[in-house]
């Protein structure tokens, strides 16, 4: 699926968040397991790791956005000359790779990430639940000097900048996707039971 009408070389995980949406609100459907499934194999794996839950997988985090240069199997990171920009003059921080992997240009957002998986999980894809697990432990393992949620985590290895930002509004969105698939259950909220049961 793209981006957009006029982007077919480029693929990412926004495309299927309204799916996800749609599941959330209306366990409805929009889809089909083939067009799901097929998207979330197209995204690379990266950041593999021997000390995460599931090293066998070949890593940890998937990217945002990336390009399909050649129509096929490869993959990019965008650069100075191809990208989906609005403009060239935007993209120009882009020369000399000068932002792989960082942001949108091959960043990976935990939640829309999540997102991804929970819907791959709802249609059948067989890679949701280790993926989900990888994905979490990479939030708090990737850079050990800052050991928190994220905005989000930088795919490039060879960048020491992994761009983190004090943010965690956005990633708490994940725990109504965990609870969809049954990964997350009342018992690991404290507050639940009192907020629920109108007990202080």
């Amino acid at each position: 699926m793209r981006p957009a009408r006029d982007i077919p070389d480029a693929i990412g995980f926004a495309e299927i968040f309204p799916e996800y949406l749609s599941l959330w609100l209306f366990a409805r459907k929009i889809l089909t397991d083939e067009m799901v499934v097929n998207h979330l194999d197209r995204i690379p794996v990266l950041m593999p790791r021997k000390d995460c839950p599931h090293p066998e997988v070949g890593g940890t985090v998937r990217p945002i956005l990336i390009g399909l240069p050649e129509g096929g199997k490869r993959w990019s990171y965008f650069d100075e000359h191809w990208h989906p920009m609005v403009s060239d003059s935007f993209a120009l921080q882009y020369a000399n790779r000068g932002m792989n992997g960082i942001y949108y240009n091959g960043g990976s957002w935990m939640r829309i990430e999540i997102c991804g998986y929970v819907t791959g999980r709802h249609h059948g894809w067989s890679g949701a639940g280790k993926a989900i697990t990888n994905r979490l432990w990479a939030e708090l393992h990737i850079d050990p000097d800052f050991p928190t949620s994220q905005e989000y985590l930088a795919t490039d290895p060879t960048r020491a900048f992994f761009g983190y930002h004090r943010v965690f509004a956005w990633n708490s969105f994940i725990l109504q996707a965990l609870e969809q698939v049954a990964l997350r259950d009342r018992e690991m909220d404290p507050d639940h039971f009192s907020v629920h049961s109108g007990k202080s």
